[in-house]
């Protein structure tokens, strides 16, 4: 056995008096002396909750309450403007530290029983407590009928001009009001009786042009399902397309070019700028983009160094290759004397199989 060494034995007969006894037994005592530890084995922590069997080993604690709330959390010190926990307050511990500073802890549901209780009345409080700003309907609104007898999937309309109006009769039945509304079913047919000496047109837009406002090569009187539109005699028909008519044109993206040209191959590539002159109204080439429009499905581009970019005449090329005219978008480049450039075609990407390409 070993024995037990005492501090307070090294001291002078007249230092060991029983108060430094009992400070060195405390403290000093616990350093120097054996250790005497015994091992043990258990879980710690609530006997209660998901994937807990109580029956497992657990440490047993020194008092019921200890027992009953081991590292049972129940204040939580968090860092200043974050989430993260620095500290926390076991339950044990808090009602220690309230009997430390004199309060009841022994009966813990006088300790923290509370005077209010949170309620849900399960209704829209506001109109409860602002009764005065609502109406009540206890039938509930009054309904509002809903019907298509007014609108047929096929109508013969008589449109004549009064003026600077439009007069329209639906099935010998005027319909009231200048330039009226009409509304057509998809899927329906429709025609349009006309006879005055000016031009009726039904377009996408308003607007006397015929184009778009912002894009001005397309127009607005392009009508999927139209015939005879632009008419001031005769009958037009419409033919209302469904709402899924026209998902095989939409395309997923849009490509940008400088340039579209019907010229050939031969009539950009390897020519000086003074006898091509412009493309689209543009004079500046350097670096535009360009497709070839209305070129033979088949056609191919020979792209290559010139042997003399002074002399360019004929097809004298080194090492080159083929290209596909129809599915490639090209660079321009000049070369040769910077007064009267050569201009010269390389390959910038491939054109998107059923993509839009907007020039």
């Amino acid at each position: 056995m070993v024995s037990r060494v005492r501090t307070i034995d090294f001291l002078p007969d007249i230092f060991r008096t029983t108060p430094n006894e009992q400070f060195l037994s405390a403290t000093l005592d616990q350093l120097v002396s054996q250790p005497n530890m015994m091992k043990i084995q258990g879980y710690i922590g609530s006997k209660f909750g998901y994937g807990v069997n109580s029956s497992d080993g657990y440490v047993v604690e020194s008092s019921k309450i200890r027992k009953d709330y081991q590292l049972e959390p129940s204040v939580v010190f968090l860092k200043k403007n974050t989430a993260t926990a620095v500290d926390a307050l076991t339950y044990p511990g808090l009602i220690d530290a309230i009997a430390l500073q004199g309060g009841e802890a022994s009966n813990h549901s006088d300790l923290f029983s509370n005077q209010f209780y949170s309620w849900d009345s399960f209704v829209d409080l506001d109109k409860l407590i602002n009764y005065s700003q609502y109406y009540w309907l206890p039938l509930g609104p009054e309904l509002v009928p809903i019907s298509t007898n007014d609108v047929y999937n096929k109508t013969d309309f008589v449109m004549e001009s009064v003026g600077n109006t439009i007069k329209v009769t639906a099935n010998n039945l005027i319909i009231r009001g200048e330039n009226p509304t009409i509304t057509l079913l998809r899927g329906g047919t429709y025609r349009f009786s006309v006879d005055q000496a000016s031009k009726i047109w039904i377009q996408g837009a308003p607007g006397t042009r015929g184009t778009d406002l912002v894009h001005s090569n397309l127009s607005t009187r392009n009508i999927d399902g139209l015939t005879n539109n632009g008419i001031s005699n005769g009958v037009m028909t419409f033919n209302v397309p469904l709402s899924n008519s026209q998902v095989a044109g939409s395309y997923p993206s849009t490509q940008t070019v400088d340039l579209l040209t019907t010229l050939s191959w031969d009539e950009v590539n390897g020519q000086r700028l003074s006898e091509i002159g412009s493309i689209d109204g543009i004079n500046s080439l350097q670096g535009k983009t360009i497709v070839f429009f209305g070129q033979p499905p088949t056609a191919k581009g020979y792209v290559g160094d010139f042997y003399d970019d002074d002399e360019y005449g004929g097809p004298p090329y080194e090492d080159g290759y083929y290209t596909d005219i129809n599915k490639t978008i090209y660079y321009i480049d000049y070369t040769g004397n910077p007064v009267d450039p050569v201009v010269r075609l390389l390959p910038s990407k491939a054109i998107i199989q059923y993509d839009r390409i907007r020039v």
